[in-house]
């Protein structure tokens, strides 16, 4: 591993550590200064790489100690109302407790919206985060004790499932690009879904909980199966499917991505969407955009359009997302295209000294607006670089 990576990675613990507080890991430090589900559990695997086992625990037992009895998480932990935050308007919202208050709901839960107003992935996210934790941990003690929370959660899962075809059906708003109105089979949920039931499956079966680890695994493949047959459009996955059956063929980069590093995908697939990002222009600038072509006006939050960041998930670029294209490159087999993509971050983040959440497009600078700026430190960011760079070293070793 050269200098610029190896400092990359110092930054990248500082920056994930500075994001540990009292209860677990906050999304940020600045607006985001929160307990979110989706970025704390990211980060965990990160975190984990590090060694940094007590602080998941910590993330991992107060969201399972905010359960519905239905198994729900929630989406978020602190401020109940987040859009003042973004604004940086604080004084709005300085004196209220964030321990107490648990969200279940979306943040756009606009009345002219039909459909679930419930997001989409943090229960996922805990299972994949609970089966990381106790893996590299080896605190099966935990696993034990909380196994039913942990199935209860992935079983929840399933009643967004309204055809009986094992996959996700979610509402507008719900994944996370969450001011994008997506709604149906979404790619990125479905690869999470996936990974979710093949986490429990695994923990099932070190805890010898033989019945639970076929059903599960025997799960996990019909959604694998089931996303390749139905998602799979030739020459990458559909971003995703409408209730009513339309296919929106936008190039989803983070749900490709899950796609190949889960090995959803095969070979020849890994190659096609690997091929597809150079070719969508998706390899320039910073990594990576989330789509392309643009979602545009009809599926993007009229909200957006006011604070001026219409490309919030439209065209910025997320460096979480090119941590995860390390992670999906390596699993690929592409490994000198995975360090290639390591150096460019490590570049990025050598240049700014931090992880950021969101770049510029044609400057490539830290998103730095009239009422939005780029969070800093990201702890999705700064921990999936820690995962991808990790992994890739264990699979050196393994060679």
């Amino acid at each position: 591993m050269n200098f610029k990576i190896s400092r990359a990675l110092e930054i990248a613990a500082d920056s994930l550590r500075k994001c540990y507080a009292e209860n677990g890991i906050l999304a940020g430090r600045k607006h985001f200064d929160d307990y979110w589900a989706r970025d704390g559990f990211f980060a965990s695997l990160g975190a984990c790489a590090l060694g940094d086992y007590e602080i998941v625990k910590k993330q991992l037992k107060l969201f399972l100690s905010k359960q519905k009895t239905n198994g729900e998480i929630p989406l978020r932990i602190g401020c109940n109302f987040v859009v003042f935050k973004m604004l940086g308007l604080k004084f709005l919202y300085k004196n209220r407790k964030k321990e107490d208050e648990a969200r279940y709901i979306i943040d756009r839960n606009y009345p002219w919206i039909s459909g679930r107003k419930i997001p989409s992935d943090q229960n996922s996210m805990l299972a994949i985060a609970f089966e990381n934790y106790c893996r590299t941990s080896g605190d099966w003690k935990f696993a034990r004790e909380n196994y039913e929370k942990l199935r209860m959660a992935v079983e929840w899962n399933f009643t967004l499932d309204t055809d009986g075809d094992m996959l996700i059906e979610e509402g507008p708003y719900c994944s996370w690009l969450d001011t994008v109105k997506k709604s149906g089979k979404v790619l990125y949920t479905e690869c999470l879904h996936y990974w979710a039931c093949l986490s429990v499956a695994r923990v099932s079966k070190r805890l010898k909980i033989l019945k639970d680890y076929k059903q599960y695994s025997k799960r996990a493949e019909i959604i694998r199966k089931r996303i390749n047959s139905l998602m799979w459009n030739g020459k990458y996955y559909t971003d995703w499917i409408s209730e009513d059956g339309k296919r929106h063929e936008f190039f989803s980069t983070e749900g490709n991505f899950l796609a190949v590093m889960l090995r959803i995908s095969d070979g020849k697939k890994d190659s096609l969407i690997i091929s597809k990002l150079a070719e969508l222009g998706l390899e320039t600038g910073v990594p990576y955009r989330t789509n392309h072509p643009s979602y545009g006006i009809r599926h993007t939050d009229p909200l957006n359009y006011v604070a001026l960041i219409p490309d919030y998930h439209d065209g910025m670029s997320w460096l979480w997302i090119g941590c995860l294209g390390i992670a999906a490159k390596t699993a690929a087999g592409k490994r000198k295209n995975a360090m290639l993509l390591a150096e460019k971050i490590s570049d990025i983040v050598l240049r700014d000294g931090d992880f950021f959440e969101v770049y510029e497009r044609r400057s490539g600078l830290p998103v730095n607006r009239i009422f939005y700026k780029s969070e800093r430190p990201f702890a999705w960011a700064a921990g999936m670089f820690i995962y991808a760079i990790k992994n890739y070293c264990n699979k050196k070793k393994e060679k």
